[in-house]
């Protein structure tokens, strides 16, 4: 039987790590590999990409809803102007028609989709009938998370046992585990000044790259001012911003008032977990959408917040002060382990992020906006709609 083609789209620099990944199954299919940038790939989109901006031709096959959904659900064509964004998002279905045609794959292995040239590729993917499989780390350890889609789907590629789950809940089961991702969090102001030395430097040599590579609409160097980034000196927030006697503001809240206590912990943003997998599309404006949340959750219950470890210097001191201002919140410092928080509540309040699972392992019962999380049915989680708060 001949081999399958799977065509493989990742960005340039991380080839060589699909090629490491894949090569267990070399044997089996045929991978033809691809990117939006130079590299060892065997085709790229940037000649059609440009082509295409230059002297548009026949628009993209996808509907008038999936256009928009992909251009707002992207970080950077979300914040350029409405004509811009539907230029790069017409031009890249061109190319990557360009490219499943000539590949005619059987299935497509890509990241998991968070911005609009993966998007594009899974939607074209969706109106042909291919399969798109994603791939990222996953939230358990020595584990890898695979989704299908844009949306984050579930995909179970293996059954497992007790001998396998065991050891991960064992590790899970420790209130003091975090997931880093292989990100040391800034805890400290010298590594929020290094990070925002950093980012500086990215802001010169990213277009410069981008110039070089032939590429100046890169999305890698051109979404630069719309991810968490350490972009100001002055967004490494002060202690006095968080309430770090948490606990006996707690037991004090629960004399005072008969309510639940309800655990808000607050995403990385922006990131896939919010962009794409929340149907609703409020969870794109992350901050103004989980104020409004805190605001109402802490009118009648008794409301404990703690910021993402990773997103320390990345958040704006403005959305702090925001936060400061609702009365009766308890705002927990971002360093403090968020498993330690969940023992002391009573429900879980969240979008589709990993501390769902950790609610399952300690039978506190979960709230959640985003009902296609992987955890989402296992967790027998309550779904609660943005537009019904």
């Amino acid at each position: 039987m001949a081999e399958q083609t799977v065509l493989v789209f990742c960005r340039d620099f991380l080839v060589p790590d699909f090629h490491l990944n894949l090569a267990p199954l070399k044997g089996e299919f045929r991978f033809v590999f691809a990117s939006d940038g130079p590299g060892d790939v065997d085709m790229d989109t940037r000649a059609d990409f440009y082509a295409y901006m230059k002297k548009p031709s026949e628009p993209s096959p996808l509907s008038p809803d999936v256009i928009e959904n992909i251009r707002l659900r992207c970080r950077l064509l979300r914040n350029l102007s409405l004509d811009a964004a539907m230029a790069r998002i017409h031009a890249m279905s061109y190319a990557m028609q360009r490219i499943l045609d000539r590949v005619n794959p059987a299935a497509v292995i890509c990241h998991m989709v968070d911005e609009y040239v993966i998007d594009t590729l899974s939607q074209l993917c969706t109106f042909r009938g291919i399969r798109c499989i994603g791939y990222c780390a996953s939230f358990f350890p020595g584990r890898v998370q695979i989704t299908q889609s844009s949306y984050g789907q579930a995909f179970d590629v293996v059954a497992v046992d007790d001998s396998i789950v065991e050891p991960i809940l064992d590790r899970l089961a420790d209130d003091r585990f975090r997931q880093n991702y292989i990100q040391a969090p800034s805890l400290r102001f010298r590594d929020h000044l290094r990070g925002f030395l950093r980012y500086q430097v990215k802001r010169v040599v990213f277009p410069v790259k981008g110039w070089l590579e032939r590429s100046p609409l890169a999305v890698h160097y051109e979404i630069l001012p719309y991810i968490a980034e350490h972009r100001r000196l002055s967004d490494f927030p002060s202690a006095a911003m968080f309430d770090r006697d948490w606990r006996a503001q707690l037991a004090q809240a629960r004399q005072e008032r008969d309510a639940a206590a309800v655990y808000i912990p607050l995403s990385y943003a922006p990131e896939s977990t919010n962009d794409y997998w929340i149907s609703n599309t409020r969870a794109v404006h992350y901050e103004a959408m989980i104020l409004d949340l805190i605001r109402r959750t802490a009118a009648d219950q008794i409301t404990v917040v703690k910021e993402h470890v990773h997103m320390i210097g990345c958040r704006s001191r403005a959305f702090y002060a925001a936060l400061r201002a609702i009365p009766g919140v308890i705002n927990v410092h971002p360093t403090e382990f968020s498993n330690l928080v969940l023992a002391e509540c009573d429900l879980l309040l969240l979008g589709g992020g990993s501390s769902g699972v950790e609610a399952v392992l300690r039978n506190k019962p979960v709230l959640t906006y985003c009902e296609t999380s992987y955890w989402f049915a296992g967790s027998g989680a309550t779904w609660l709609d943005l537009d019904d708060l």
